[in-house]
């Protein structure tokens, strides 16, 4: 969190935050609860596609803002609202098994039945080179 400007240190603040990567950001901080919940919608209404919330936050004694304890006010999630795609890696699609043919197999009777036929010919050939009738 950036640190806030020394009147905002005092007391129990609200922080508007959107989040980028695995780390969020503060845009700002507000005194009042209802300043901060004006704020978050109108952020939630500029940007519906981002991840945002609003935290209420009290910062530590002797602290320069960097040291705080904040709790959970309201949350935007727009993955889950169905406004933009789970980024989560999907699952691998199970293996497709393929069907047994129905029916006759296709094979290439032809080819087949040309091979045994040249076969018949070049052993009769041979048969009456080395026998010689």
């Amino acid at each position: 969190m950036t640190s806030p400007d020394a009147t905002a240190l005092s007391g129990r603040n609200h922080a508007l935050q959107r989040a980028e990567g695995r780390s969020w950001r503060t845009l700002a901080v507000r005194p009042g609860r209802e300043e901060g919940m004006r704020l978050f919608s109108a952020a939630v209404e500029a940007e519906p596609r981002r991840v945002l919330r609003l935290i209420e936050v009290d910062f530590k004694d002797g602290s320069d803002g960097r040291e705080f304890d904040w709790r959970l006010i309201d949350l935007h999630d727009p993955r889950r609202r169905g406004l933009v795609p789970d980024l989560s890696p999907a699952a691998p699609a199970p293996a497709r098994k393929v069907p047994p043919s129905r029916g006759r197999a296709r094979v290439p009777v032809r080819l087949y039945a040309g091979v045994v036929v040249l076969g018949a010919v070049l052993a009769a050939a041979i048969w009456f080179v080395t026998h010689g009738v």
